[in-house]
């Protein structure tokens, strides 16, 4: 059974292809600059029915990628509004984020098209207001 997540993301995938569109590797220098969300979600695992649709609950997620390997997240309308740290690519499809002082990081699938960022992540950690749970992340971000 693919999960909510994953079934936009793959729709999405067939809808640029079919555009014609094409994805290759990303390369560091994709990345950096100002990308804004025009979907952020956020399930729980242990039960997805539950999620926080971010940018239909009229917030916003604004990410930054720096060349020095540092990044800012940026959210509106969800806790905490600013998370900061560095940044690195695995390969060519997987984004490592480190937050600042934090133990460990945080590996998402990531694929670009042009001006379009998808990002997608089963590991995520998120509060939908009874302490932090296991969380998925599906989100896709335009160029600023």
């Amino acid at each position: 059974m693919l999960s909510g997540m994953l079934r936009r993301v793959l729709a999405l995938l067939a809808a640029l292809g079919c555009a014609g569109s094409d994805t290759t590797g990303v390369e560091p220098e994709d990345l950096l600059g100002t990308w804004e969300a025009t979907e952020y979600r956020l399930f729980d695992l242990a039960d997805p029915a539950r999620e926080l649709d971010l940018i239909a609950a009229g917030g916003s997620a604004t990410l930054r990628f720096h060349g020095d390997g540092t990044f800012e997240l940026a959210l509106s309308g969800a806790e905490p509004p600013l998370t900061t740290g560095e940044w690195q690519l695995e390969g060519s499809h997987r984004l490592v984020l480190a937050e600042e002082g934090a133990t460990g990081a945080t590996t998402l699938e990531v694929s670009l098209w042009t001006t379009v960022l998808i990002l997608g992540c089963d590991e995520w950690v998120f509060d939908f207001g009874e302490g932090p749970v296991p969380a998925q992340l599906s989100a896709v971000f335009a160029r600023d």
